[in-house]
């Protein structure tokens, strides 16, 4: 009786051990395949960052020191506003492209907040900043440029619009509403 028993109890043993041992397996495998994924797609952002870092050189004549900066800050910009470094480069190479070689750098974060706080694309951000820049004459001001966000912002939260609606009409009411003086 007693072998019997104990025969049982080696079977059920074996048992949660191959159930255990599957487990495990499936976790590290699992383990293995987050790492390897965030790994990949951390070298592919790398690889997104140099290539638009490309371009930003092009359009801009940037010194190899220039450049260093702006990645440092593409990261910075990158980790607090939860976005990709090569997408603040691509802001900062559009906005070099529309003439502000000087200010692309902090145009380029004002339009990533804008992306975030108005729920637009990047292109829809970068747009409405120069629409708005050039209408109202704003010369890159960052100040002014961050004043009209805020208050789009507010008609956004208070009336029955989205932003996006308001950033795509700017781009024609603006030059009109700029010589009425409105």
């Amino acid at each position: 009786n007693s072998a019997k028993e104990v025969a049982e109890e080696t079977k059920k043993s074996r048992g949660e051990f191959t159930l255990l041992n599957t487990v495990l397996i499936r976790l590290a495998h699992t383990v293995l395949s987050a790492v390897t994924r965030a790994f990949r797609e951390a070298l592919a952002e790398m690889k997104n960052v140099d290539s638009a870092l490309v371009v930003v050189r092009k359009v801009s004549d940037a010194s190899s020191a220039e450049l260093l900066a702006l990645k440092e800050r593409a990261y910075e910009v990158g980790a607090a506003y939860g976005v990709l470094a090569s997408d603040y480069l691509n802001a900062v190479a559009e906005m070099t492209r529309a003439g502000y070689r000087d200010q692309a750098g902090d145009l380029a974060e004002l339009a990533t907040k804008l992306q975030l706080v108005g729920d637009v694309s990047q292109d829809v951000a970068n747009q409405f900043l120069i629409a708005t820049d050039k209408s109202y004459k704003m010369n890159g001001n960052y100040q002014k440029l961050s004043e009209t966000i805020d208050k789009l912002n507010e008609i956004d939260n208070n009336f029955a619009t989205s932003f996006e609606k308001v950033a795509d009409g700017i781009g024609l009411l603006a030059p009109v509403a700029a010589q009425a003086n409105v």
